[in-house]
């Protein structure tokens, strides 16, 4: 694959990363700050001696049952306002690429996602004038851009535009395995950079979102250069300078006609939502993607639940969570290389895909069921050995997204990949916003409970799979 050729698939793919690095650099401070400030409260609102002049609390102290509750929450309704913002969004900004160019749009994202992540480095910091609760706020800068939903979609729809369909596969599972190598690295730094200062992984991930420029600087949206290329050559041969009434009559026209493109724009999108669920293959993939994602947002609680259950600190269950992207990278590039041997040999594409939607189900399955049942082992060790080695598992078929996506890709129009892709985000943020209280709600539910009950979200987790 040439570069000049592909520049925009490198652009999108660079950005994506970037984007993953930046985020994945603070994902564990954030939530260990989050629980301080928590604890803090708790401790001077009940014993104010415990709190020394300094501040400084153990890490232990944080585990008592109302603090981990409080943590639960704060983040499962954060994750929903995010989901419920990207999903608002989501339509409007996929109708806005029949007027504007979709690397605008990526534009405004990236600007607006360093602002969210800036506005919630400022509240973290000035704990003690702000409510730790107004990070939920930060969602509302994701207005501008849409978030993650839109960088997601649209980076992937202009990937899958500027490849040939038989090679979507093979580009995609390499790109989302370099995506989670780079997650574990971005985690794995963070967590030894937050154990010396919990703002360094914060600042220094605001500082590669800055490298998201000379990504975007490689994109150049196919759409777009082809509305170019035609309105080039409608252009007359012969243009004069017109007269003022008549250059402010056109000026008039040419704004009248703007905005009636951007509403055509629009009413095209929302008229592709029921073209989406019409197509029984579409509309089968978006409730795959749905239940599926339900299942996953288990996932969210798995760094919390671990360090309570096996008295880990946060820093610790960040290695753990950079391991599981480890394996899931590893096993979507095993599966790729597998995928292009048999392509080699004859096997049909679209068969491979779906054989291997079938195989990542599986594994998910599996992993999550052998977390569940972790519990009947009595001694701490082999608990803990038990529950890593399934949810690592579990990892292993986190390419089935990818390989669902590849396998619909191929049925699609070209212009219609974009709202394919939109309407794949869209699903995959309605399971967030329910999934997010729901498992927050029962890892409170079993931490109250104790013994068995502790291990309720992974028992749910497999029945939404």
């Amino acid at each position: 694959m040439t570069f000049s050729r592909y520049r925009t698939a490198w652009g999108c793919g660079a950005l994506l990363i970037i984007m993953s690095l930046g985020q994945a650099l603070f994902k564990t401070p954030l939530l260990r700050i989050i629980e301080f400030n928590l604890c803090r409260a708790y401790y001077l609102s009940r014993n104010p001696r415990i709190v020394g002049p300094d501040e400084d609390l153990n890490e232990e102290m944080c585990k008592v049952i109302s603090i981990q509750k409080d943590l639960a929450t704060v983040n499962a309704y954060n994750i929903t306002i995010s989901s419920l913002i990207e999903i608002m969004t989501a339509f409007p900004y996929a109708s806005l690429c029949g007027r504007f160019n979709r690397r605008s749009i990526l534009t405004a994202n990236v600007i607006g996602t360093s602002t969210a992540f800036s506005y919630t480095m400022c509240i973290c910091y000035f704990d003690a004038a702000f409510d730790i609760r107004l990070i939920w706020v930060q969602s509302m800068w994701r207005l501008f851009g849409g978030g993650d939903g839109v960088l997601l979609s649209f980076a992937n729809a202009l990937i899958a535009e500027s490849l040939p369909p038989e090679n979507l596969s093979k580009v995609l599972f390499p790109l989302n395995a370099i995506r989670l190598f780079v997650n574990a690295g971005g985690q794995t730094l963070g967590a030894r950079l937050m154990q010396k200062n919990l703002w360094m992984p914060g600042l220094i991930g605001l500082s590669v979102h800055c490298l998201a420029v000379p990504a975007l600087c490689l994109i150049v949206d196919p759409r777009y250069q082809k509305q170019d290329a035609v309105a080039v050559a409608r252009a007359p041969e012969d243009v004069t300078e017109p007269l003022i009434g008549e250059g402010t009559r056109k000026t008039q026209d040419k704004d009248k006609k703007m905005w009636a493109q951007m509403w055509a724009s629009a009413a095209g999108a929302i008229r592709a939502i029921p073209m989406l669920c019409r197509n029984p293959t579409t509309a089968l993939t978006l409730i795959i993607f749905l239940v599926n994602e339900l299942g996953h947002g288990v996932n969210n609680i798995v760094q919390q639940w671990s360090s309570r259950s096996f008295s880990w600190t946060l820093a610790h269950t960040n290695y753990f969570l950079a391991g599981q992207r480890v394996v899931a990278g590893t096993a979507l590039i095993g599966f790729s290389g597998a995928v292009h041997r048999l392509q080699k040999a004859g096997l049909a594409s679209a068969r491979l895909d779906l054989g291997l939607v079938w195989l990542c189900q599986w594994l998910t399955l599996l992993g999550m069921m052998g977390a569940a049942i972790s519990w009947v082992s009595r001694a701490d060790g082999t608990r803990a050995m038990i529950f890593v080695g399934s949810v690592l598992v579990y990892m292993m078929g986190w390419g089935m997204n990818g390989a669902l996506q590849s396998s619909v890709t191929r049925v699609m129009e070209r212009d219609d990949i974009t709202i394919l892709y939109t309407g794949l985000n869209v699903a995959e943020r309605m399971a967030g916003m329910v999934s997010g209280p729901m498992f927050a709600g029962l890892l409170a539910e079993g931490m109250e409970r104790g013994g068995v009950w502790e291990y309720l979200p992974f028992w749910v987790s497999p029945g939404d799979e």
